[in-house]
């Protein structure tokens, strides 16, 4: 066939456009939504999600998806980094199910990598539980825990993990206890295990971990409650007698106990009497007694209910010179003023 020069012209450019269109179909590192990258000896395809690599989100997600023994993290790197973790798990999740060949090609990684791998996973949500079902199925011990752990972030469609998750903990695998926590509600049928593991325990750290699960599960606080204020009771007199404060977690244990009673809220009504004396003798001596007071404010303002007797000692705080110091990082006159519009608001 004989085309007039120009279309000759417009067919070349029409081949040229269509060889690019196949190029770019075979060829994904070419792709801005994604590229190739190398792995454990292995050329795997990176997704990218407006215009940040699928690694880097992982890096954000990570290290410790949750607050390890499960207090709150404070000061202003940490809520930075808070923001940037929800962030890089709402990216993660909108990758999908194409971010699996990654993730799996990561876990594949030595040390910290594989580690992110799996808080990536974790994050990702319903699409990773098979896979987190098959690492937790399997023979690699690590693999194992780390997907026990990394579980708990797969929402409700992970309810089904409960069973699996108890049997770890009746085995002493204490990584099974977050997962539960953050199963939440879904987990309601394990606050009689939980409550075991707590009254059982004799590390601090452990027992912290725990209450704070059975915190984030929320169910039968008149049964959960009075057991966390005994513990708390034993954990103060422990601490005044100064035994084990900086070892086994019970330098945090106090915090978390009373952590964990403020997630109960209106339920937690019977520990007001005692979360006041405690806070009226707040004159901080150590380190510990300054995250104990931020925790004992902020639990009266989330229980409010019966709160009110609270309200001289947190006005006096909010007036204290001598926590100025550490106001920046600590917030506990801040904390003390947004108690009181709680209370004051009921």
């Amino acid at each position: 066939m004989n085309l007039p020069g120009g279309g000759r012209i417009g067919a070349v450019a029409l081949l040229v456009l269509l060889v690019l269109q196949v190029a770019c179909a075979i060829r994904p590192s070419r792709d801005p939504g994604c590229r190739s990258k190398s792995l454990a000896g292995k050329t795997v395809v990176e997704p990218i999600v407006e215009g940040v690599a699928l690694s880097t989100l992982c890096y954000r997600v990570g290290p410790g998806i949750s607050a390890g023994s499960g207090g709150e993290r404070i000061g202003p790197h940490h809520d930075d980094k808070a923001m940037k973790q929800k962030v890089a798990i709402a990216q993660i999740r909108s990758i999908g199910a194409l971010s699996i060949p990654f993730l799996l090609a990561e876990i594949g990684c030595p040390s910290r990598t594989s580690v992110h791998g799996f808080e990536a996973l974790g994050a990702l949500g319903a699409p990773a539980i098979p896979e987190l079902t098959r690492f937790i199925r399997g023979d690699d011990m690590i693999a194992k825990s780390n997907a026990i752990w990394s579980i708990g972030f797969c929402g409700t469609e992970a309810a089904f993990a409960v069973e699996i998750l108890l049997v770890e903990l009746s085995s002493g695998n204490f990584v099974a206890v977050e997962s539960l926590g953050n199963l939440g509600a879904d987990a309601g049928e394990a606050v009689p295990d939980l409550l075991k593991a707590l009254i059982d325990s004799g590390s601090g750290y452990e027992k912290g971990r725990v209450a704070v699960a059975l915190s984030r599960i929320g169910l039968s606080a008149s049964t959960v409650v009075p057991v966390l204020l005994e513990e708390l009771k034993a954990a103060e007199i422990q601490c005044r007698k100064n035994e084990g404060l900086f070892s086994g977690g019970g330098f945090q244990l106090r915090q978390r106990l009373v952590e964990s009673l403020g997630g109960f809220r209106e339920g937690a009504t019977i520990a007001v009497p005692y979360l006041i004396e405690r806070l009226e003798v707040y004159p901080v001596t150590q380190l510990s007694d300054l995250y104990l007071l931020k925790a004992l404010v902020r639990t009266l303002g989330e229980i409010r209910a019966d709160s009110k007797a609270a309200l001289p000692v947190l006005k006096r705080i909010t007036k204290d010179a001598d926590l100025d110091h550490g106001e920046a990082y600590f917030g506990i006159k801040r904390g003390a003023r947004k108690a009181i519009q709680l209370i004051e608001g009921e």
